[in-house]
């Protein structure tokens, strides 16, 4: 039985419920989207939602303070279309 990925508005809401701030990739990197937040805690809570979202991944950014960077299956850059 076919399930279908999470949308991304499910992703928006998220990071709008947490505070999240979209930011720019560093150079050299296009693939996903980097959000930074006021707390690591926020970041960490975040990161687990989008972890259990189907077709999306989500890491620490340990480079950058209280950074995540959001990953989907289905787009293959979604920094493009912020």
């Amino acid at each position: 039985m076919y399930k279908p990925n999470a949308p991304q508005s499910a992703v928006d809401h998220i990071i709008r419920a947490f505070g999240g701030h979209w930011t720019a990739a560093p150079p050299g990197e296009n693939e996903g989207w980097l959000v930074t937040f006021a707390s690591k805690e926020d970041a960490m809570r975040t990161r687990d939602l989008i972890s259990m979202l189907r077709g999306w991944s989500s890491k620490v950014r340990p480079d950058t303070k209280n950074t995540i960077q959001i990953f989907s299956a289905e787009v293959p850059s979604l920094q493009e279309e912020k």
